[in-house]
């Protein structure tokens, strides 16, 4: 399997826009890498209000948001998502207790070095 890089730069385009909409009034981002279990991981961390435990349970549906009209098309993490998925990894989320929200993309091992 080959990874394709443009597609890649789009799902963590679409992860760090995300990330950087949840802070708009002020916060952090934090983007950390790591190998683990035969996946490169990228975590993207922000420090914004979370998400709800309604909305995380469709974050992933195409077209579903929590911005307002006109500010976003709901099509973002479901791109991010098959992505990952078509370089063996997946893009999973995290709201911890205190607040703010990680994205965790994985894509595998076997690709992340061979670029198209």
């Amino acid at each position: 399997m080959k990874a394709d890089v443009r597609h890649l730069n789009v799902a963590l385009l679409h992860l760090l826009e995300n990330a950087r909409d949840a802070v708009s009034g002020g916060g952090t981002i934090s983007v950390r890498t790591a190998v683990r279990d035969g996946h490169v991981m990228v975590r993207i961390r922000d420090t914004g209000p979370g998400i709800s435990p309604e909305a995380m349970d469709r974050v992933f549906d195409p077209f579903f948001t929590t911005k307002e009209v006109g500010e976003g098309t709901g099509l973002g993490l479901t791109v991010a998502r098959n992505i990952a998925r078509e370089h063996g990894g997946d893009v999973v989320l995290e709201c911890p207790p205190q607040g703010g929200t990680e994205a965790v993309l994985s894509i595998a091992l076997n690709c992340a070095g061979t670029y198209r």
